[in-house]
């Protein structure tokens, strides 16, 4: 993803950033996250700080929401919902959700890798975004007295570097790699949406599932080819 440097901007540009097609969604408040976290390093600012944990936070809320509701109905959106600014509804949403995403992350690389895909995709660990959103979520509720935290230059400096090693690996993810391509089951072709639930079920290997993929791309690619070419016509 080919998008603006996040570094050297003022305050004024942050808040002007608008919503893009190389900037959108999640990906945007990260960029936003990653502007104002160089800002807080560059002025010592503690607005900065917490501008910064905000707009991590709500991206993290971002990717759960476009991984579990948007993408795959592994959540309803009112379960979602009910999750929001509260760890322990977030960890027993993530729980609630089983192995079944993890599973689903897996089937789809084998999918890729067995049709020789070279595309670099992001797999999201729900667990780290548990683990982040927490520490996100430290810096928005009350600190204590500001003379031991936002007036504190010790404090600040801690600050910024624990919510940059968050922001590191995201970070890598939002411009080295082209998002997540989670399959959706709804929307499977019959043959791999039946090698996907019998992988889920346990009754399919690794090994299963990239073999039946490769018997089954080229009637596949077939299969789409007539499709594209019945709605040129």
């Amino acid at each position: 993803m080919t998008i603006p440097s996040p570094l050297g901007r003022s305050a004024d540009q942050i808040l002007a950033t608008a919503l893009t097609d190389e900037l959108d969604h999640s990906s945007w408040h990260f960029y936003q996250a990653r502007s104002w976290l160089d800002l807080a390093q560059r002025l010592g600012s503690p607005s900065a700080i917490q501008y910064a944990a905000l707009e991590l936070r709500y991206g993290l809320e971002y990717v759960l929401f476009e991984l579990l509701v948007l993408r795959n109905h592994l959540l309803s959106k009112e379960e979602y919902e009910r999750c929001i600014g509260s760890r322990a509804e977030m960890d027993k949403m993530l729980k609630h959700t089983g192995n079944r995403y993890p599973k689903l992350c897996r089937f789809t690389e084998l999918v890729l890798r067995a049709g020789k895909s070279t595309i670099p995709f992001r797999f999201w660990d729900l667990g780290q975004i548990a683990r982040d959103w927490g520490i996100a979520s430290e810096y928005l509720h009350f600190l204590g007295s500001h003379d031991r935290t936002l007036q504190d230059s010790a404090w600040r400096d801690a600050a910024i570097t624990r919510l940059s090693g968050v922001m590191e690996s995201i970070w890598r993810g939002v411009t080295e790699t082209v998002g997540s391509p989670l399959l959706n089951p709804d929307k499977m072709e019959p043959e791999i949406r039946q090698a996907w639930e019998q992988f889920q079920s346990g009754a399919m290997t690794e090994e299963d599932v990239s073999a039946r993929v490769r018997i089954l791309a080229p009637i596949l690619n077939e299969r789409i080819a007539n499709r594209i070419a019945r709605g040129a016509n």
